[in-house]
């Protein structure tokens, strides 16, 4: 019976810890979580870096929404190429100066974490 009473007396214990740790964490200030749609083209696409099929396609939350039917339409037709060259992805990711409709969409991939935009073939 005292062995029974030690063991709810240390669960309670435990339990109060729990709460007492709970109430600790939200003492920080909440932060606006950003949705990032992201879109499974339904075959292998290949990291051009090294060659895994563990990617992902994302868009990025500031792209025009009316422009994700076009490029989900060239993703499932097959008409896209994964590119990683920084040079081609700043030439052709540029929100500061972003022209109309040129938006692209980001992958990235989960096994060496290189990353880049979709660009039409």
């Amino acid at each position: 019976m005292n062995c029974s009473r030690q063991g709810m007396r240390s669960f309670n214990e435990q339990k109060d810890r729990r709460e007492n740790k709970l109430e600790m964490t939200y003492d920080r200030p909440l932060r606006k979580k950003v949705m990032i749609t992201s879109i499974s083209p339904g075959y292998p696409m290949y990291c051009p870096k090294c060659n895994s099929t563990r990617v992902v396609i994302f868009y990025d939350p500031r792209f025009t929404p009316r422009l994700q039917n076009k490029w989900d339409k060239l993703i499932f037709e097959k008409r896209i190429i994964l590119e990683n060259r920084w040079e081609k992805i700043k030439k052709e990711n540029q929100w500061g100066t972003l022209e109309k409709d040129s938006e692209k969409p980001n992958w990235v991939c989960k096994d060496c974490f290189d990353g880049g935009v979709i660009l039409k073939k």
